[in-house]
């Protein structure tokens, strides 16, 4: 974290103490505390490494769909509404 005072005095002005009325704590701020939010909230973040999976997208040609502004374009290049098979990449 960053050696900075205020945020430093933000963090030693909250209390916590066990909550009356529920299983947990309550929080209180005793001050401003945007500072010390974002920080816990850039930890967090930080701490859960979010990587997705690389998504591998394999299309059939029955799978493809052609918008209907575009089928007027298919039908002056392929002569149809639909790719031929022969131009889809395997």
């Amino acid at each position: 974290m960053i050696d900075n005072a205020e945020l430093r005095s933000e963090f030693v002005e909250i209390t916590v103490s066990p909550s009356a009325t529920n299983q947990g704590f309550i929080i209180n701020t005793h001050g401003p505390d945007d500072m010390a939010d974002a920080s816990v909230m850039a930890i967090t973040e930080a701490q859960s490494l979010k990587q997705k999976a690389p998504v591998v997208h394999e299309f059939a040609v029955w799978d493809v769909v052609i918008p209907e502004h575009q089928k007027v374009t298919m039908q002056a290049l392929f002569g149809g509404a639909e790719v031929p098979a022969s131009y889809i990449d395997r």
